[in-house]
C-alpha cells in the first residue's frame, strides 16, 4: 500500500497492510489479519485463498517488546483501492524490494522472493 500523504506516520512511502490486535483477539492474530485487511482494503477473507502466517517478529522498542504476525495469501484478481490509510496497489514479490521502505518489511520481501515462497 502507498500510504496515504496525510498519513502521520511515513507519509507516501510503501508499506504492507497492518494494524494490531484487539483484545478478543489475542489469541487469534489471523482474525486481526482478516479484520485488518477488511478494514484498510475492503478485501474479506474470503476474497483471499492460502491466507496464512508466514513469519513472527519479535523485537524490542524502546522499553516495550513487541510481536508482529506477516500473513502472506494470493488473489484472483488485483484491484486498485483508495483509502484513508492510502492506494492499496498489487506488486509482484520481484518488485517489491525497489518500492519497500520499511526495514523489516524490506527484508521479509527479499527473503520471501528469494526462497519463492508463495504469497
Amino acid at each position: 500500500m502507498k500510504r496515504s500523504l496525510s498519513r502521520t506516520l511515513s507519509p507516501g512511502l510503501w508499506a504492507a497492510v497492518g494494524g494490531h490486535l484487539e483484545p478478543g483477539e489475542i489469541g487469534n492474530p489471523l482474525a486481526a489479519c482478516e479484520r485488518e485487511i477488511f478494514e484498510e482494503t475492503g478485501i474479506s477473507a474470503s476474497e483471499i485463498s492460502g491466507l496464512h502466517l508466514q513469519y513472527v517478529l519479535i523485537r524490542l522498542n524502546e522499553t516495550e517488546i513487541r510481536q508482529q504476525f506477516f500473513f502472506t495469501g494470493l488473489m484472483d484478481k488485483h484491484p486498485v483501492i483508495a483509502t484513508d490509510e492510502g492506494e492499496l496497489h498489487w506488486i509482484s514479490r520481484w518488485n517489491a524490494p525497489s518500492l519497500i521502505y520499511f526495514g523489516v518489511f524490506l527484508s521479509i520481501i527479499s527473503n520471501m522472493a528469494i526462497m519463492s515462497i508463495p504469497g
